[in-house]
Order: C-alpha cells, then structure tokens, then sequence
C-alpha cells in the first residue's frame, strides 16, 4: 500500500496482468472503474461492451461497461471475468463493493499495510457418517 500526495492510500492491483495501483472504494456500489485510457490496453470479452449513464455530484457521466476477459487480482484474491466500467472523468482505478464484499478489509494507515481476509466463516463439509 501506499499514500499518494493527496493522502489517498492505494493498493497494488492486477487487471489481466496489468499493474495498477487503485482506490479502495467501498461506496462504489461495482466492481472495478477503470480510467478509459485502459479502454484499448485491457482485453475484453467479445460482444459485451455497453455504455451507461449516471450522476455525480458534479453532474451527469456516460461510461462504457464490458466484461473483462482475463482476471483481476488484490492480493491473494483472484476476481474472473468481472465487469469493469470506464469512465473519462476518474485519474485513478477505483476498485468497489462487488470485489470487496466478501472480505474483511482492515488497513494499518501508520505503517502503510493492508489485510484482507474472508469476511464469513468456509463452510465446512460434513462427514458421512
């Protein structure tokens, strides 16, 4: 992790082997927004490019969603095929809720580390008795 000169702390990201450093986002209610610069750089699955709208406070933003086709990585924590919004307005990735929801993120500002970890119990098999 690391503290950009604005104070925004950053993680290191993989997105179809591409190394990006990313926002963690937990009111971004998607998965992953990208700068549109990646928009040609990243490969994507065929037929599932789509453009959308929205509102910020700013005002209104279109943004084009594909599908991912490769894996996404934070950590240990490997994401396949999600759905990735680029968007002409943001500077930096922005990674949200639909990768984080199912982790535990606890971070350690003073020394820059981060932790993730499953955010509910694996279920464990029962034994046939």
């Amino acid at each position: 992790m690391r503290r950009e000169e604005n104070g925004v702390l950053t993680v290191p990201l993989t997105v179809a082997g591409l190394e990006l450093w990313a926002h963690l986002d937990t009111g971004n209610s998607r998965s992953l927004i990208l700068p549109d610069k990646f928009l040609e750089e990243l490969p994507l699955e065929e037929g599932s490019r789509r453009t959308g709208r929205g509102m910020r406070a700013s005002g209104p933003v279109q943004f084009i969603i594909a599908r991912l086709d490769g894996v996404v990585s934070l950590g240990k924590y490997r994401f396949e095929r999600p759905e990735v919004r680029f968007d002409e307005k943001i500077v930096a990735p922005n990674v949200g809720y639909v990768l984080l929801k199912g982790l535990a993120v606890t971070i350690d500002q003073e020394h820059l580390r981060l932790a993730l970890r499953p955010s509910r119990p694996v279920a464990q098999e029962k034994s046939g008795d």
